[in-house]
């Protein structure tokens, strides 16, 4: 991965990552865990801003709380690059949006086909956005 961004941002003030993994394990799909695509790919990156002197390095993670990020696979792979990136020495932010923006796809896919069944008692709000 790393040698095929050799030069690639070059000139570049910024990057910004939401690169990683689906959340749908799909076997069609050929899926791979999130530390083996997630990780690697974006510390690639990172690698290829520092080397290009990047000004700014942003990164899509997940809002969570300690004990998702030991046990979630997502998490813990959206965290350890986290850490790679504090550890660049990269001026940097990262984001944490809550929920699997895939998965309201999905909804909004069964929802094109006729009304949606109510799950709960319908009092029950939820925030994709944090």
């Amino acid at each position: 991965v790393a040698s095929g961004l050799a030069g690639v941002l070059g000139g570049c003030d910024a990057v910004f990552s939401c690169l990683g993994a689906s959340i749908d394990p799909s076997p069609a799909r050929g899926w791979r865990s999130y530390a083996a695509v997630d990780v690697p790919a974006n510390r690639a990156l990172i690698a290829a801003a520092k080397s290009a002197a990047v000004r700014r390095f942003v990164y899509v993670s997940a809002h969570h709380d300690d004990a998702m990020k030991r046990t979630l696979q997502y998490v813990a792979a959206h965290e350890a690059v986290v850490d790679t990136l504090r550890a660049s020495g990269l001026s940097y932010g990262v984001l944490r949006p809550t929920g699997f923006f895939s998965a309201f796809g999905m909804l909004l896919d069964l929802a094109r086909q006729g009304p949606v069944p109510l799950m709960g008692d319908g009092r029950a709000v939820t925030n994709p956005l944090h």
